[in-house]
């Protein structure tokens, strides 16, 4: 039998009033105006309930910034049966520094904003914002197995703190499709992490750092831009790197790329940091979903949908020139006619298969 989705609304007593009965029937009167409070009512065993509870963020705060300091605690659960933190249209926020969109900051000046002990928790479509110089400001603690961190911007405004990093003894933990900006370190792990698709900019030290002699890293289809110390360390005879970009000769595989400059982008001194139409970024990334990482569809930040068939492009970004947002859920010109993808320069980018409506 499948998972009942037991949903809550997480926004402003004054967001949740001004809702009317239709749109607050979802949530069966689940409100709260923090994220800790509502992970507080989360069963146990989430396996026996038979419940997925899913947290909604609304951008509806003072600010636009909740301040809240986030423990997912170690629960049973499954990978349907789990916790899930989203926003209530389930698409990613808009790629801006400062960030925009729902953001969530530490309420403690010298702490972490969300520390993960949860197996299969999801991190999905929001901005996570550090004011402090915690260790971590997603932090993943010893029981965060088969976690998954995608399509969210994770932004330190100073040159602090790590944006995230690896407490515990956890495996298979899955962060892809994210905006990392800012911060002493991105990523500073000493377990085994799967790193696909991101983009990272101006850490103060190094964008990567993993601390290990014996776990595995891999690392497939990012940017690393412009760190104060290095792109990539690792201490680990197990690091599998390729199809990655950096602005040093860290990069050391066959398919990656070093020495990449502002030219890339599309507008990196604004920090725009999708991808030019020149840019030799476009196509020189693996496409994972050919190679069984991801299951079709499968999309970048933007909700631009990543190609069944053919190269991927390196970062957060699948580039789709002149190409209008996504509205209603639907994408105009970037439909799929006769295996030629309409609008979109069809002669690097075509996509085999019938006409896609994203969700």
């Amino acid at each position: 039998m499948a998972a009942t989705i037991k949903l809550t609304a997480i926004r402003t007593q004054a967001g949740w009033d001004g809702m009317t009965g239709p749109q607050q029937e979802p949530y069966e009167g689940r409100h709260y105006d923090t994220i800790s409070a509502w992970e507080l009512t989360i069963p146990a065993d989430l396996v026996f309930a038979n419940e997925q509870w899913v947290a909604h963020c609304y951008d509806d705060w003072p600010g636009s910034v909740l301040a809240d300091t986030i423990v997912i605690a170690s629960r049973t659960t499954d990978t349907t049966r789990n916790v899930v933190i989203t926003t209530p249209d389930e698409l990613p926020p808009p790629i801006t520094i400062p960030p925009t969109g729902f953001i969530v900051r530490s309420a403690d000046s010298g702490g972490r904003t969300l520390r993960i002990n949860c197996a299969n928790t999801v991190i999905r479509n929001i901005c996570v914002e550090g004011a402090n110089s915690g260790s971590g400001q997603i932090a993943i603690g010893p029981a965060a197995a088969n976690i998954k961190i995608h399509h969210n911007i994770v932004y330190i405004g100073s040159e602090e703190g790590y944006l995230i990093a690896r407490l515990g003894n956890s495996s298979n933990l899955n962060i892809y499709g994210n905006f990392l900006y800012g911060g002493f370190r991105g990523i500073n792990f000493t377990t085994q992490v799967n790193l696909y698709d991101n983009t990272f900019a101006y850490q103060s030290d190094r964008c990567f750092y993993g601390d290990s002699s014996s776990n595995t890293y891999i690392l497939r289809n990012n940017i690393f831009y412009n760190p104060g110390n290095i792109c990539i360390e690792s201490r680990s005879s197990n690091l599998d790197e390729d199809y990655n970009a950096t602005t040093d000769e860290t990069a050391t595989s066959p398919n990656s790329i070093q020495n990449i400059t502002s030219i890339e982008f599309e507008d990196e001194p604004n920090n725009d940091f999708h991808l030019a139409e020149t840019s030799q970024l476009r196509g020189a990334g693996e496409n994972l979903i050919e190679s069984t990482l991801f299951e079709s569809p499968h999309y970048d930040i933007d909700h631009d949908q990543w190609p069944d068939i053919g190269p991927w492009d390196i970062g957060f970004d699948y580039y789709v020139g002149g190409e209008p947002p996504v509205s209603g859920g639907i994408k105009l010109g970037a439909i799929n006619i006769d295996s030629v993808r309409v609008g979109v320069n069809a002669v690097d980018k075509a996509m085999l298969g019938s006409n896609q409506v994203l969700p």
